[in-house]
């Protein structure tokens, strides 16, 4: 099994609109990827294609062994559950433990690194609602560290929250390159696309800039 997403021709759609059209892309371990282009381009429906959660029509898509953690775009703060931070992070360990296994010192390790990395220990017996938009985005984050998948896709994971939480969130994707996870999010953010390792620019769902550098 490859340390690289590969994605090899990948068409995919929304019911009978072409959403993603013969998409070619190579994401590398310990980089970060920004992945650009105007609302309906394709963005997160690619994104999501290669977490594996939207089905393509065509192509296919190689990931490493040890799964993909994915933080979807939207937040649902009308229908908040009942968790506390500490409880929502750990819910990245279900994948390896099951929900409803008990989870061990490593586990809890884990869980509280997470935390710790998006600024959220102070916060680990907080209800989750009771928390701002940018402090939930964070939890979200954190949960998706504490999986300690091999790959990271954030669908713009910045949009819409506080400085304070993106200072956080860009931290940890950068920490986690450092880490040697691949790292790939959709943003629309200029300052976000000068610091990435690389940037794929979609436009109708084709790739309009082929993968580069900064």
């Amino acid at each position: 099994m490859t340390d690289l997403v590969q994605v090899e021709r990948v068409t995919a759609y929304h019911g009978t609109v072409l959403a993603v059209d013969a998409v070619d892309a190579v994401f590398a371990p310990g980089t970060v990827t920004v992945v650009t282009g105007g609302n309906g381009s394709g963005k997160s429906t690619m994104l999501a294609v290669v977490a594996g959660v939207h089905q393509a029509a065509a192509g296919r898509v190689l990931r490493p062994a040890g799964g993909v953690a994915f933080v979807r775009q939207s937040w649902s703060a009308e229908r908040p559950l009942p968790l506390t931070v500490r409880s929502a992070v750990a819910m990245g360990r279900w994948r390896d433990r099951g929900p409803w296994a008990r989870l061990r010192a490593d586990d809890r390790t884990l869980v509280t690194e997470a935390m710790t990395q998006l600024g959220l220990a102070d916060l680990a017996r907080r209800p989750l609602d009771a928390l701002s938009g940018g402090q939930r985005q964070r939890a979200l984050v954190a949960q998706a560290l504490a999986q300690r998948a091999p790959v990271l896709l954030l669908d713009e994971p910045t949009a819409g929250v506080d400085e304070t939480a993106r200072r956080w969130i860009e931290d940890a994707m950068a920490a986690e390159a450092r880490r040697g996870v691949v790292v790939v999010h959709v943003t629309h953010d200029a300052d976000q696309v000068r610091r990435a390792d690389h940037r794929l620019h979609l436009a109708a769902g084709r790739v309009a800039e082929p993968l580069g550098g900064r």
